[in-house]
């Protein structure tokens, strides 16, 4: 329960910050994906379509199957249309919407860390966490806002769908839902994972910035020569970056069974 809502905060906090930061555009990317979902419904429709005039040849009289027939090409000439410009328009929304969410995520992480006492923005926990916020801000926030607009989407169009499979079988609803389960346990300790090491690394990327603005600056360029330690602070910087990389490397090698595992073992189940 806590965990859902949880899930419901990012939602709701992803929603709000992506209409603030790029209006209504939101709305229209979360329609794309809908119609993206249920896109193997449509297609499905239009091949039982073109079935049930094959079936009724017979039966037809030869104006009614040129009719029907027409409909059925005049139809899917204008999915098929619409379907290469609602790709095309939401990948432009996606990039200007991660580009406006960058943006404006800078403006307001600056506006606030401006507006904190001397003695918070001094502290070394906060400069953590601020670095932290600021780094993982930059190309998280998109993903985030990208996953929250999938699950609803696929909120809806599961509900849809379901409706659709319950008239149908109420059976296979119970199957598709069980093989759910698997996802889920191969992925939750990744995570954790993930979580705990986002602050170690942000740790490393706070002293990173502090050797390499004191090798960019004049003044650590002054320094560097009268006390001859260039060479120490490049060899720091050279041992910060090999641990963060194979922090990076380490927890990308331990997600890759997990997130293979839950993308294959429905497929097998069913097998």
């Amino acid at each position: 329960m806590k965990r859902v809502k949880s899930i419901l905060k990012v939602i709701r906090f992803s929603w709000t910050y992506s209409i603030k930061a790029s209006g209504k555009k939101i709305w229209l990317l979360l329609f794309y994906i809908v119609y993206k979902n249920v896109h193997p419904i449509i297609n499905a429709y239009f091949i039982k379509l073109a079935i049930d005039v094959l079936v009724q040849v017979g039966e037809l009289e030869q104006s009614e199957i040129v009719r029907r027939i027409a409909f059925i090409l005049i139809a899917h000439f204008l999915i098929t249309a619409w379907d290469n410009f609602s790709f095309r328009h939401s990948l432009v929304i996606s990039q200007a919407l991660r580009r406006r969410l960058l943006t404006s995520i800078q403006v307001d992480l600056a506006y606030k860390n401006a507006s904190l006492p001397i003695t918070t923005i001094e502290d070394s926990s906060f400069k953590d966490t601020y670095t932290l916020v600021k780094r993982e801000a930059g190309f998280r926030l998109f993903p985030l806002v990208n996953q929250s607009v999938n699950i609803v989407a696929g909120v809806i169009t599961m509900v849809g769908t379901s409706i659709l499979i319950i008239s149908f079988d109420p059976i296979y609803l119970l199957i598709i839902l069980v093989l759910q389960i698997p996802r889920v346990i191969l992925v939750k300790p990744a995570l954790k994972k993930i979580t705990n090491r986002s602050a170690i690394s942000a740790k490393l990327s706070r002293h990173w910035d502090i050797y390499l603005g004191f090798l960019e600056s004049i003044k650590g360029s002054y320094e560097s020569r009268i006390l001859k330690i260039k060479d120490v602070v490049n060899k720091r910087l050279l041992s910060l970056q090999n641990r963060t990389v194979g922090l990076f490397e380490k927890t990308e090698s331990e997600l890759l069974l997990p997130r293979v595992g839950r993308h294959s073992l429905p497929y097998l189940v069913c097998m």
